[in-house]
């Protein structure tokens, strides 16, 4: 063995009594075997896996469900089914449920008589205009005692019908006819909810509760009269369904929203009224000169 080979990796080795010190450069290679590899040297670390991407909202228009029970007293009905199906719903945070105001802007627009509901045609090209992916519409029918709902869910880009469902229920159960429809779309959208949306939809519906058809008939012809700017007729219809579902968080927040815009439409019909009577002042002061 070499002098340069001892010396580098066996110096520790001396003669008794006398110790050897390496040269610099075997000092400066045994340090540098004991640090630790440079970042170009060491194993590449694990790669981290990429978060996975938030689920894009579905957006879902709810239109109004025709009335099929031969009894006229049930046409608003379809307009309240909708508006409780869309506020239930919305509490999904992968679902966009069209607000039920645009609905009705669209309806006033286009003068959407009843039936044009149903019409596939008409129903997917109010499905492009809200800009929605889905589309449900529906209609009610009735044998006297219960209530049938039938609805459909097509896909607004191909018109392509998802799914179709019917829901029954008692008069006095509409509350669960209700739940079944918005269940009978979810399937349709193939939406299995966690624990936790499941318990959000749950206690939305707990919220928002009204019972029997006869209540949510009211509610239904109380948001028709608003919709035509009868405030005070629906206002005496909502004070009625406020005596049957006290605890209904919908009827509180509807009752609010019509009285508010009671108050704005009296403030417009005063100021126009002073407007009116001033301008008349001007008039005839103006013929007297």
């Amino acid at each position: 063995m070499s002098d340069y080979s001892f010396l580098s990796c066996q110096w520790w080795r001396s003669p008794p009594g006398r110790r050897i010190r390496p040269p610099w450069w075997a000092a400066l290679g045994l340090v540098a075997a004991l640090l630790p590899l440079p970042l170009s040297a060491q194993a590449d670390p694990a790669p981290v896996p990429a978060p996975a991407l938030a689920e894009t909202p579905r957006t879902l228009a709810i239109l109004y469900f025709e009335n099929h029970t031969g009894a006229a007293r049930y046409d608003p009905l379809g307009k309240g089914l909708a508006e409780m199906l869309i506020t239930d719903l919305s509490s999904i945070s992968r679902l966009r449920v069209v607000e039920r105001a645009r609905l009705q802007e669209l309806a006033d627009e286009v003068a959407f008589s009843r039936s044009a509901h149903a019409d596939e045609a008409t129903a997917l090209a109010a499905g492009r205009f809200l800009s929605a992916s889905y589309v449900v519409t529906g209609a009610m029918t009735s044998d006297g005692l219960d209530l049938r709902v039938d609805s459909r869910l097509l896909r607004t880009e191909t018109g392509e019908v998802l799914s179709t469902s019917t829901a029954r229920g008692g008069q006095d159960r509409f509350f669960d006819l209700q739940e079944q429809v918005a269940d009978g779309l979810l399937a349709g959208l193939e939406m299995v909810l966690s624990e936790e949306e499941a318990a959000l939809l749950a206690a939305e519906r707990e919220a928002n509760r009204i019972d029997d058809a006869e209540t949510a008939l009211a509610f239904s012809q109380a948001l028709d009269l608003y919709d035509r700017g009868q405030y005070v007729d629906a206002l005496e219809r909502l004070a009625f369904v406020r005596r049957r579902a006290p605890a209904s968080r919908i009827v509180s927040v509807t009752t609010t929203r019509v009285q508010e815009d009671a108050a704005a439409a009296a403030v417009d019909e005063g100021r126009d009224r002073v407007n009116t009577l001033i301008r008349g002042i001007l008039r005839r002061g103006g013929g007297g000169n």
